[in-house]
């Protein structure tokens, strides 16, 4: 409920990929451009939020809480380590440290 940010925590892809609030225009953060820490205000919600990853280098999109031929490419985790790739960055803490106590990490595979 009431105003989302959106901080860039983590990358590690080849392919360029974009993410965007589902429904909404603009993009958020391009992964090959956003440095990690930056933050982001993506609006206000009342209720479930929906994001979208467009792969730009492959032309795949992936949507959190669509599957895709039974499979989901977007996991949600209000613990980062349970994605398993290391603690978070001194720029990505920072930002978050910025951020109110709900906080809810999204991770995207951006490749089927």
């Amino acid at each position: 409920m009431g105003q989302i940010t959106a901080v860039f925590v983590y990358r590690d892809a080849a392919d360029t990929s974009t993410l965007s609030r589902a429904g909404a225009s603009g993009i958020i953060f391009n992964n090959q451009t956003a440095a990690i820490g930056t933050s982001v205000n993506v609006g206000a919600a009342s209720g479930i939020v929906s994001f979208q990853l467009n792969n730009l280098t492959r032309g795949t999109t992936f949507a959190t809480g669509v599957a895709d031929n039974g499979i989901y490419y977007a996991n949600y985790s209000t613990d980062f380590s349970s994605f398993g790739v290391g603690p978070l960055s001194a720029a990505a803490s920072a930002a978050i440290a910025q951020l109110p106590n709900n906080v809810t990490y999204v991770g995207f595979e951006d490749m089927r």
